[in-house]
C-alpha cells in the first residue's frame, strides 16, 4: 500500500471512530442535562428514571454500531493490504466502542420499558416490541464486531514473531525513532513494504544492529554481532531533544530509558491532534 493510500485509510478510520465517539459524548451530555433539568416536584425515582436512561442510551443505535463496524472494516482492509494488524490502541478503542454501544442499547431499552410501565398501556407494549428487537440486533452486531477484533488480534500474534526484547527503529530519512517491546510488536506495526525498502535501521537495547527481512509479507528480525551503541544513543538523544521527551538526564546513557517516552509519543502520533486526549485516556485505561 502506498503512503497516500495508508493516509487515506487512516483518515477514514478516524472519521468513522470520531463520529461514534462524538455521538457517545453527546448522549452523555444529554443524559446529565436531563438530570439537571428535572421539573420541580417530580421525583427522580419514578417517572424520571426512564427518561434519564433513554437519554444516556440515545447514542447506542444501529447507526453507531454500523459506524464502528465500518471502522473495523477499514482496519481489516488496511491489514490485508499491509500484512499488519495495525495499532493495538486502535483495536482496544474499537472493542471499547462495541462494548459501550451494546451497553447503551440495553440501557436505552430499559429506559423505554420503565417509561411504558409508568405511563403506557397494553398498546404501548406492542409498539415497544420492535424497539426491543432492534436493540437486540444492535447488541448482536456489537458482540460479533468485538469478537472479530479479538480474532484479528489473536491471528496477528500467531502470525508474528513474538520474541521479547526491546527494539528501536530509526527512520533513515528524518531520524524519527520508534520503540517496540518485542519483535512481534514491531512486525505488526511497521509496514513490510517500509521494512523491505530499508527505510529503518534497527537496534537492540544494547546497541546491536538488527537485520530485518521480509519473506511472503512476514517480517523477521535477527540480531547481529555488530554493535553501534554510540550511534543509537546519538539518535535517541537527538530525537528526545527535538520532541521534548521526558528522559531523566541521569539515565541519558541508557537506551532503555528512552523506550517508554518514545512509545508514548509514537502511540499519540497515530491520533489526530483533536483526538489525542482520547488516546491518552485509552493508554491510561490499559495501564500503558
Amino acid at each position: 500500500m502506498g503512503d497516500v493510500d495508508r493516509r487515506a485509510a487512516r483518515a477514514v478510520w478516524f472519521a468513522l471512530v470520531g463520529a461514534a465517539v462524538l455521538r457517545t459524548l453527546a448522549a452523555l451530555v444529554y443524559g446529565f442535562t436531563t438530570i439537571a433539568n428535572a421539573p420541580p416536584g417530580v421525583p427522580f425515582e419514578s417517572a424520571r428514571v426512564g427518561q434519564v436512561l433513554v437519554a444516556f442510551g440515545s447514542y447506542a443505535d444501529t447507526l453507531t454500531a454500523l459506524l464502528v463496524l465500518a471502522a473495523l472494516g477499514v482496519m481489516v482492509w488496511d491489514r490485508r493490504r499491509t500484512e499488519t494488524s495495525g495499532s493495538e490502541s486502535a483495536s482496544f478503542l474499537l472493542q471499547l466502542l462495541f462494548f459501550l454501544t451494546a451497553a447503551g442499547a440495553i440501557v436505552r431499552v430499559a429506559g423505554e420499558a420503565v417509561e411504558i410501565h409508568d405511563f403506557g398501556g397494553p398498546s404501548a407494549w406492542s409498539a415497544f416490541a420492535p424497539h426491543a428487537i432492534a436493540a437486540a440486533g444492535d447488541v448482536l452486531l456489537c458482540v460479533i464486531g468485538a469478537g472479530a477484533v479479538r480474532w484479528l488480534n489473536g491471528s496477528a500474534v500467531d502470525d508474528a514473531d513474538t520474541d521479547e526484547g526491546l527494539l528501536f527503529a530509526v527512520d533513515r530519512a528524518d531520524g524519527e525513532v520508534f520503540a517496540f517491546f518485542s519483535s512481534g510488536e514491531a512486525a505488526r506495526t511497521l509496514s513490510p513494504y517500509s521494512v523491505d525498502e530499508d527505510e529503518f535501521t534497527f537496534y537492540s537495547d544494547i546497541g546491536n544492529v538488527i537485520a530485518a527481512t521480509v519473506v511472503n509479507g512476514r517480517t523477521t528480525f535477527i540480531e547481529t554481532d555488530v554493535n553501534r551503541r554510540d550511534e543509537l544513543l546519538a539518535h535517541l538523544r537527538s530525537f528526545a531533544t527535538v520532541q521534548d521527551l521526558p528522559v531523566d538526564p541521569l539515565d541519558s546513557d541508557d537506551p532503555t530509558a528512552y523506550a517508554m517516552p518514545i512509545s508514548e509519543w509514537q502511540a499519540l502520533e497515530l491520533w489526530p491532534p483533536w483526538l489525542r486526549w482520547l488516546g491518552r485516556l485509552l493508554r491510561r485505561a490499559r495501564g500503558l
